[in-house]
């Protein structure tokens, strides 16, 4: 699997590096760590090719801390450093290294206060067609036993879209709950998905026919471990990625959210 882990070589983003080792520590996976310019913590009028050294230094001082946690041999690292901007930097990183999942954290209290993954994350999300792992600030790796995947009942399902979770071992045991946002009624018969979701997920249906409130969001929050969410199931995914406002309680930051592009 090919990874690439974005790091601005803040405390965030080294949380984030070591959750990435530690969540795909079973399988082989070359490990890209990205260093954009805006990123870059060096200050003061300084030469382009001493910059990028000094930058790609630091990379390499992470992944040796990376490499101490790490107790795969099959995990290679590799230092970059781009002076492009985060989003172009990003895309060419994932088409000229065949990005199966994009990994960074989510720097959320000094953000927006209304949202569950920081701007910068956000963004990638919307422009860059790749699956990422939203890590929250100061979340600590548990192996995440249960997962829940909230749809609405109008979700196409496509065995190519969950192919990473079997790629990922998050599937090596049917741990899952596949959740049907939609009165079981007026949804499909069990019978209509596809067998791949029933043997791994147990289907669930909510009373809520709209978007999750209070109670639903309170419940994912306290009984879950890892949220996933279907990028093309447009309205479900933004509204965990981003609390309303209005809404009496917001689900914490201290749930990991995966999207699913492919």
């Amino acid at each position: 699997m090919n990874v690439l882990v974005l790091t601005d070589l803040s405390k965030v983003a080294k949380n984030a590096g070591e959750y990435a080792v530690r969540f795909l520590n079973e399988i082989p996976v070359n490990f890209y760590l990205l260093n954009v310019g805006v990123f870059n913590k060096v200050s003061g009028k300084i030469d382009e090719k001493k910059k990028t050294q000094i930058a790609i230094n630091q990379i390499n001082e992470r992944i040796d801390e990376l490499k101490l946690i790490s107790n795969n041999s099959q995990h290679l690292f590799t230092a970059n450093y781009s002076e492009e901007n985060l989003i172009n930097a990003t895309r060419r990183f994932v088409e000229e290294k065949k990005i199966d999942l994009i990994i960074m954290g989510a720097p959320n209290k000094r953000l927006n206060h209304t949202a569950i993954i920081g701007n910068f994350t956000n963004e990638i999300i919307k422009k860059i067609k790749c699956n990422l792992l939203a890590i929250p600030e100061n979340k600590k790796f548990t192996k995440p036993d249960k997962l829940i995947i909230p749809v609405e009942s109008s979700a196409a399902f496509d065995v190519s879209l969950l192919s990473f979770l079997n790629h990922s071992h998050l599937l090596l045991k049917p741990a899952g709950t596949l959740l049907i946002l939609g009165n079981k009624t007026d949804c499909k018969r069990d019978d209509q998905y596809p067998s791949f979701l029933k043997e791994k997920f147990t289907i669930e249906y909510s009373p809520e026919t709209k978007l999750p409130g209070k109670e639903l969001m309170k419940r994912v929050n306290d009984e879950f471990d890892l949220i996933i969410l279907m990028a093309k199931n447009l309205r479900v995914c933004n509204h965990f990625l981003n609390a309303r406002k209005d809404m009496d309680f917001r689900l914490s930051n201290r749930l990991p959210i995966l999207i699913l592009h492919k």
